[in-house]
């Protein structure tokens, strides 16, 4: 999609090499730009968590995670418990863990059903399946 900075939320964008996290409503496509992805909100900003009220919405959530500059993108998933008496956190909860993690800027994807997460590992596949369909997926690839 098109960037919407009526949208608001963040613009996460990487080179290849370092992603950086921006305000959509300040954020310029840069030349070079190999990926971006706006999503909202952003969770933490500057070493801060950014989420300031805990509206009591509690959901499984999927969100970016950045550090050491921007060299390291770390993807979270929170999932909620099978019983469906855990839900997951809100996002003022999520913000504050992820600011308690280390994460120097991190971004809201989703939450809700469509949480899941897949990844290579002992020569097969695992898989945390989202509940439901979803239309888009990120893939990551680590280097060598």
């Amino acid at each position: 999609s098109r960037l919407s900075k009526q949208m608001s939320g963040g613009v996460l964008s990487s080179d290849g090499e370092r992603a950086q996290l921006f305000p959509a409503e300040t954020y310029e496509v840069a030349d070079g730009g190999t990926f971006a992805i706006q999503c909202r909100p952003r969770l933490v900003v500057d070493r801060a968590p950014n989420v300031k009220t805990d509206d009591g919405k509690r959901a499984e959530r999927t969100a970016l995670c950045l550090r050491d500059g921007g060299k390291v993108i770390d993807v979270v998933i929170i999932r909620g418990s099978d019983d469906g008496e855990s839900p997951g956190p809100s996002l003022f909860a999520l913000a504050q863990f992820l600011h308690r993690s280390g994460c120097e800027s991190a971004l809201n994807l989703d939450g809700g059903p469509s949480t899941g997460v897949a990844w290579r590992e002992d020569g097969g596949v695992q898989l945390l399946a989202p509940r439901a369909a979803v239309r888009h997926v990120i893939a990551f690839h680590e280097r060598p």
